[in-house]
């Protein structure tokens, strides 16, 4: 007769067994780690892709163009306020995306009708340019402040009426903005609006020299370089 002979394990094996079990769990748990830093990697991918997908460019063009819609349209808002006031028969307004570029008015004596910027005449052309330098300053002062603006020609081309609207604006303009408002101009007619005058005269010997009108009375003016 034989006996069957039972076989234990020893001090030294269940040493390894309790190891073993214990470094199953120290790895189950740096695997559940890294699952979730790649659920947060994923997330963050995703966020990725859509920005990519919506701003992303090789040059940044994509994204320059958002940006300058969005100040474009902040722009025309501002410039369609002084519109209200200078000339109240257009507005301004942007093309659509595929045809960003275009800047389009909208005739509100016609029934809000579109027409592009070239329709208009050059006096209201004039005044619409106007309407968006102040739009620009307005934007600026928002950050630094403008104490003074100069208009360079174009009151020629306007009529009697869009010339004293054009003018009252801007009277109005430094009486409350608290600007000092410079105009650069031929027209005849201005002489009687502005109090202030810097007068450039040409000299039959080809020179020319300066002096300062205020009301009616003449004071010579010296350039002292610096």
């Amino acid at each position: 007769l034989h006996r069957r002979r039972h076989s234990f394990p020893t001090r030294r094996s269940s040493d390894l067994i309790q190891k073993s079990l214990e470094m199953d769990a120290i790895n189950k748990q740096q695997h559940q780690g890294i699952l979730r830093q790649l659920e947060l990697v994923e997330k963050e991918e995703k966020l990725y892709n859509i920005l990519n997908n919506y701003i992303g460019d090789a040059n940044g063009n994509k994204f320059n163009n958002i940006v300058q819609r969005i100040t474009m349209s902040h722009l025309f808002e501002l410039a369609n306020l002084r519109l209200e006031s200078l000339m109240d028969r257009y507005q301004l307004s942007l093309g659509s995306t595929d045809d960003e570029d275009s800047i389009w008015v909208v005739d509100t004596h016609m029934g809000d009708e579109w027409r592009s910027i070239d329709s208009v005449s050059g006096g209201e052309r004039f005044v619409i340019s106007l309407a968006l330098a102040l739009a620009l300053s307005d934007m600026a002062s928002q950050n630094v402040r403008i104490d003074s603006m100069f208009i360079d020609e174009g009151f020629g081309t306007l009529s009697p009426d869009d010339l004293y609207n054009a003018i009252a604006m801007l009277e109005r303009m430094q009486v409350e903005g608290d600007k000092l408002v410079g105009i650069i101009s031929h027209v005849e007619s201005l002489k009687e609006r502005i109090g202030t005058q810097i007068v450039v005269e040409k000299l039959q010997n080809g020179e020319s020299t300066l002096y300062l009108k205020c009301n009616e009375e003449q004071r010579s003016l010296k350039i002292i370089g610096v």
